[in-house]
């Protein structure tokens, strides 16, 4: 059954890891934040569903409705599979994907028998088309042809549940490629999301000094110091000591880029990074990253950069969308959030080629076509005409 968290905060609660966040709900992706506190995600975007963690678009045969009653309709491997059943029709009708149940029409040969649909093939059978769909072993695919045997159509075609996986439809077949990730970073199955992190929990994080804490904000290790709040924390011997006495602020340097030092009465007082929601990083305090390892959209087509000012940025890169295409391929964009796309809407898939019958769609970023002649009409190369008119030319 199909689930999914709403983005917002958990109230607060503290945490020193994505792992102190866990809701429970395996369709949320759960974070620490930089100031301690837990947020909470949906994983799946739209139009996709969320199935027990498995984002897919649809989750069982209820999610699943084309809106033709002689259709069965059904939900395999995570997508909508909708056959036309001639058996829900009467005996002089047949089943349209498009259309519903429609009259057979009168024929001589079966060239008269066109439905302009590339998945059905008409047959004359006693002076009356019948048009039969795909066979059992074969998949409808529209933008391929027709009928093919293959495993998959669209990328949205293949899913093996792992999240930190690029699953992907080449030529028929599905392939499943790790999240690759900079040095020092890596994918974590269990986040939910397959954004590049640091660590997941403060167990991944260990600077090796006593007297810090090791905590993962946003999936990035810090070390505040911890310190009873008179102490101050000695990085090169561990130790927890006395803060040293001044008469200026420049007695209290320690040398640590993260620590903001003052002289208060004789006595040095530091402030962190952390005090003030922020990362430490190797030239100080940011706001949200120290490099670009930090910052990661999980958009696998953008380039995560880390700016002077300590803020992520993404930015689209198409070249990186069509690499490996096969040939004939329409090509791809990047898009802001959903990846490596054909098509947002119907009116990017001017390459696909189509007949005259058939119009294009955009699915979840890839052109597909449908199509097909309603009642009494055939389809010809000036698109579905009545059949009580000839074909021209």
């Amino acid at each position: 059954m199909a689930s999914g968290g709403s983005a917002g905060s958990d109230g607060g609660a503290a945490c020193e890891g994505a792992t102190d966040c866990d809701d429970g709900d395996p369709c949320t992706a759960d974070l620490c934040l930089i100031d301690g506190s837990c947020t909470t995600s949906p994983k799946c975007a739209e139009p996709l569903a969320c199935c027990d963690g498995t984002c897919a678009q649809c989750c069982d045969d209820a999610d699943c409705s084309d809106g033709v009653s002689c259709t069965a309709d059904s939900c395999v491997a995570g997508v909508c599979v909708s056959i036309p059943e001639n058996a829900a029709c009467t005996d002089d009708e047949y089943c349209s994907p498009t259309g519903d149940c429609i009259a057979r029409e009168a024929c001589e040969v079966d060239a008269d028998c066109d439905d302009g649909n590339p998945c059905t093939e008409g047959a004359c059978e006693d002076g009356l088309c019948q048009f039969d769909f795909c066979n059992d072993t074969a998949l409808c695919c529209p933008a391929a042809g027709g009928c093919i045997e293959a495993e998959c159509c669209l990328d949205a075609d293949c899913n093996d549940g792992l999240t930190c996986t690029v699953d992907s439809c080449n030529v028929g077949d599905c392939e499943s490629v790790p999240v690759e990730c900079a040095d020092g970073t890596q994918c974590f199955e269990a986040s939910g999301s397959p954004s590049c992190l640091e660590c997941l929990s403060e167990a991944d994080c260990d600077d090796a000094v006593a007297c810090t804490e090791n905590v993962c904000l946003e999936g990035v290790c810090q070390y505040p110091d911890a310190c009873a709040e008179a102490l101050v924390c000695d990085l090169g011997s561990g130790d927890c000591q006395e803060p040293p006495s001044c008469n200026e602020p420049a007695d209290c340097d320690d040398d640590n880029p993260c620590s903001e030092a003052v002289c208060d009465n004789g006595t040095c007082a530091y402030s962190t990074c952390a005090g003030d929601g922020k990362l430490c990083c190797e030239d100080g305090c940011a706001t949200e990253c120290c490099d670009d390892s930090d910052c990661d959209d999980a958009v696998t087509c953008t380039k995560n950069e880390c700016t002077s000012e300590g803020t992520c940025r993404f930015v689209a890169d198409d070249s990186s969308c069509n690499q490996d295409r096969p040939e004939g391929a329409l090509e791809r964009s990047c898009h802001e959030t959903q990846g490596c796309v054909e098509c947002v809407s119907a009116d990017d898939c001017d390459g696909l080629e189509l007949s005259p019958c058939q119009t294009p769609v955009c699915d979840q970023g890839q052109c597909s076509a449908t199509g097909g002649c309603g009642a009494l009409q055939h389809c010809c190369a000036e698109g579905c005409i009545s059949v009580l008119l000839a074909c021209q030319g």
